[in-house]
């Protein structure tokens, strides 16, 4: 769910155990990414600088202990 430029908002379809390790593909480069909201449920995720536009990524989750 994109919530402004360079903002999304991630909500898993089956809650994970616990809020897991996020890691990002499809970025393009020269840009950071500031998580907040993390929990099992989802996740919100914001890609600086907003000069450089994203409309698409991939991550991956991992809740293992």
């Amino acid at each position: 769910i994109s919530l402004a430029p360079n903002v999304f908002k991630v909500v898993f379809s089956v809650p994970m155990r616990i809020a897991p390790e996020l890691n990002f593909q499809g970025v393009p480069e020269g840009l950071s990414t500031h998580v907040s909201e993390h929990t099992k449920f989802g996740f919100v995720v914001q890609f600086n600088p907003p000069e450089i536009p994203v409309s698409n990524f991939g991550f991956t989750a991992s809740a293992e202990l």
